[in-house]
């Protein structure tokens, strides 16, 4: 798994679209999860990936209208 997670950390450090678009989709089925189980969904994404309140709702809007 260090071998998957570095080579994604170098592919996005040079800008590869695909491993943009992967990160993206990984972070958003994530949200999606949390959206399904966690009372205070807003709550657990700004504390878990370290971003304001007003950006974590944003997300979660995002991730429950799709």
């Amino acid at each position: 798994m260090d071998y998957v997670v570095k080579q994604l950390g170098a592919a996005l450090s040079r800008g590869e679209q695909r491993a943009k678009d992967y990160v993206n989709a990984q972070v958003h089925d994530t949200i999606a999860r949390w959206v399904e189980r966690e009372p205070d969904p807003a709550g657990e994404v700004a504390r878990v990936l370290r971003v304001d309140r007003t950006t974590a709702e944003r997300w979660v809007g995002e991730a429950g209208a799709r």
